[in-house]
């Protein structure tokens, strides 16, 4: 489970409103970061917060909060 101190990699997709893919890393190497180090923005590391070795999760990210979808 992800936590505090926890070593992460992932890959991800993004997309907009309309579900048109803008960005994805799907197939290349995966970002890895440090859970709790402030290494991504906050809105993304609390959405990837509790999540489980290949555990898939869909939600909205900005830079002051996260909705689940």
């Amino acid at each position: 489970m992800i936590k505090n101190g926890s070593l992460v990699r992932f890959e991800y997709t993004l997309s907009d409103e309309n579900g048109t893919v803008l960005q994805t890393n799907k197939g290349k190497n995966p970002i890895t970061y440090t859970h709790g180090r402030h290494e991504l923005i906050l809105g993304l590391e609390k959405g990837l917060s509790g999540m489980k070795t290949n555990e898939e999760k869909s939600f909205c990210a900005n830079l002051r909060k996260v909705t689940d979808r």
